[in-house]
């Protein structure tokens, strides 16, 4: 049986609202599931709609996890910690999350975490060394970096 045919005419126009709000731009399960309800879609109609949009391709976790990567990485400068903590939130499955990981652009992540450290440098002046290398180590893990890429980068300008 069609699950379209199931849909009252209240559930095939939050379906075709939800087809528009997918086109727009990548959407995964959990926002477009929160979206349904948000707009009065009992729980049932909600989750049929999203099993009809993930069949016909509205969504796709793995590609919205790889746009929300590459994303993150670009424009928010985000480490790969936060990134997976923050897919994890909208509830992808981790199989997914680690192979969007491996689409980070080492370039462009090594540029973001050499501008953060630049950038968060110029503010702690006068302070000794090992404060600056605390306080640089405390706003690095906040960006979701791990340990080992914040103390490499950290010892480029902080001296043991």
């Amino acid at each position: 049986m069609n699950p379209k045919s199931t849909l009252d005419n209240t559930g095939k126009q939050l379906l075709e609202k939800a087809q528009q709000y997918c086109a727009t731009s990548e959407q995964c399960c959990s926002s477009v599931q929160k979206k349904l309800l948000d707009w009065g879609a009992p729980v049932p109609t909600a989750n049929t709609i999203v099993d009809m949009l993930v069949a016909e391709k509205f969504i796709d976790e793995g590609r919205y996890a790889a746009a929300y990567v590459e994303s993150k990485v670009r424009h928010q400068r985000w480490g790969r910690i936060k990134i997976a903590y923050e897919l994890k939130l909208k509830r992808i499955p981790s199989n997914i999350v680690a192979k969007a990981l491996t689409t980070i652009n080492e370039e462009d992540y090594e540029a973001s975490l050499k501008s953060l450290t630049e950038a968060k440098l110029s503010t702690l002046t006068n302070l000794e060394p090992q404060q600056m290398r605390t306080k640089l180590n405390t706003y690095l893990s906040s960006r979701g970096f791990t340990a080992e890429e914040i103390n490499n980068e950290i010892s480029k300008y902080i001296a043991q």
